[in-house]
């Protein structure tokens, strides 16, 4: 019997290690040995829902999950996956009330607290963001999730030095969040918040001044934030949406204004508008580039 429960604990610590490594196709491995004999073990149900949704297979994850909730609604880690996916679902006050019921049990875990912050910062509840994240970095100085939310929120709030500086300690104590950097740059970008993903951009490259990439990347932030693209700022937030806008109420205007005298100056207004929409965005991103 305790030969048999050392090698449940055995198989739980090398899953929750291998998922940490990315390494899912071995814990997947391990899982299928094991689970056959412990089919309701919690633990090992939340790590394949937590492979399941990393590989995503989102319904099989939520299966798994709901099984383990029905069973055992106190599971610490069957809500806390709930609440990633109900994140990713855009479901945020679902995941927000699954993250305060984590936190009223572990008030200083810093990786509650740094995901309650993102959270905040999607819904633009920018202070209460910054406040977590600095709870967070009060309890773990060195957590890499309260680093990228500090980085994060002094980045949107422009307190570039501090920004600077944490991403500086982030990258040097967790080089492989580079990456993690860069999507939080492109979601600035796809929400747009171009001064927010140029001044993250310009963070990186005051990191690793060397990295051709990064210089590039921070240029072309620098084209699009540049004072002559702002009338180009609602096609890069709207993209096609705006584009069709434009195109719609300048053929009401048109109708509208038709034998009127201001109908040419109409006319000159709106193909100045797609000359430029069309040519200077090249134009500035070259002269940026030199």
């Amino acid at each position: 019997m305790d030969n048999d429960f050392e090698q449940l604990e055995r198989a739980r610590s090398e899953v929750n290690i291998l998922i940490q490594q990315r390494r899912l196709a071995n814990a997947r491995q391990i899982l299928d040995k094991t689970l056959p004999a412990h089919p309701d073990d919690e633990q090992l149900l939340t790590a394949s829902a937590w492979i399941d949704w990393m590989e995503d297979n989102l319904e099989a994850a939520e299966a798994t999950l709901a099984g383990v909730l029905s069973s055992q609604p106190e599971s610490v880690g069957a809500r806390h996956l709930l609440s990633r996916i109900r994140e990713e679902q855009t479901r945020y006050a679902d995941a927000e009330e699954l993250l305060i019921g984590l936190l009223r049990e572990f008030p200083e875990d810093p990786d509650f607290l740094s995901e309650y912050s993102l959270l905040m910062l999607k819904t633009l509840n920018v202070d209460k963001a910054g406040r977590l994240a600095e709870e967070a970095l009060r309890h773990a100085p060195s957590h890499r999730g309260a680093l990228r939310a500090s980085v994060l929120h002094r980045t949107v709030t422009t307190d570039d030095k501090g920004a600077s500086e944490q991403l500086a300690q982030l990258l040097r104590e967790h080089p492989e969040d580079v990456n993690t950097t860069i999507l939080l740059i492109q979601m600035l970008e796809e929400k747009g918040q171009s001064g927010a993903a140029l001044r993250l951009s310009q963070q990186l490259v005051a990191a690793s001044p060397d990295n051709e990439a990064y210089v590039e990347m921070t240029k072309a932030f620098t084209a699009q934030a540049h004072c002559t693209m702002l009338p180009m700022r609602p096609a890069v937030k709207f993209g096609w949406g705006w584009s069709i806008a434009v195109w719609v109420a300048a053929i009401i205007g048109l109708r509208l204004l038709e034998d009127t005298p201001i109908q040419l100056p109409f006319i000159a207004i709106v193909l100045t508008y797609v000359v430029y929409s069309w040519v200077w965005p090249s134009i500035i991103r070259r002269w940026m580039s030199r």
